[in-house]
């Protein structure tokens, strides 16, 4: 029996200075929005004013949390988070934007895209296991604690490019490859008893 359904809006951060750097930047926990990220938030903010979101759920890293609060402002509607929001982890390669790095980090997520979750980022990395089941756990969660409503979740680029595609009954894995979620874009879900993406970044 199909319940009622919770349209959850997937919100990746807005950009930080680490983005612009082109650093790798996963659990690096004094990365903040840069100016240019605050303002891309502040108008993503009006754009969803007209969705009627019931409460924000946010990855408990700094740049999502700022995200979340300016999202929320003005709204009245509280800012919850869920641990299950959180990036990958790129373990020993975090701070980094060098080749070898960046070789090693997508070497991962293309298997991932292309079903061997096996793999590991690096020695101290995630594997796609990790990443797939945590956001899979965390939607699940939020959708059936607000069947029926609007929601929204904001969480990070490597999550949402690697987990969402899995997670969705009318994606295959591999539409995540190399298929990089912008600074504040938007993927809307349908969930009921099962996942469907709607739109990816509108």
């Amino acid at each position: 029996m199909i319940g009622a359904m919770t349209c959850l809006l997937c919100i990746r951060h807005g950009e930080t200075d680490h983005n612009a750097a082109g650093q790798i930047c996963t659990h690096t926990v004094g990365a903040s929005l840069s100016e240019f990220g605050r303002e891309q938030t502040a108008r993503l903010a009006e754009h969803l004013r007209a969705k009627h979101v019931a409460v924000f759920y946010t990855s408990p890293l700094p740049r999502a949390v700022q995200t979340a609060e300016i999202l929320a402002r003005g709204l009245e509607v509280p800012v919850l988070l869920c641990k299950g929001l959180t990036e990958i982890s790129a373990g020993e390669l975090d701070g980094r934007s060098d080749e070898e790095a960046y070789e090693i980090l997508n070497t991962a997520l293309d298997g991932w895209s292309r079903g061997n979750l096996d793999l590991r980022i690096g020695e101290l990395g995630d594997t796609g296991h990790d990443v797939v089941q945590r956001c899979g756990a965390a939607i699940k969660r939020i959708a059936a604690a607000h069947p029926g409503q609007a929601v929204a979740a904001v969480t990070h680029g490597g999550l949402l490019q690697i987990a969402i595609p899995w997670i969705c009954v009318n994606l295959e894995p591999e539409f995540g490859l190399r298929r990089h979620v912008g600074n504040a874009a938007v993927i809307e879900l349908d969930i009921t008893d099962r996942v469907q993406c709607v739109t990816w970044e509108d």
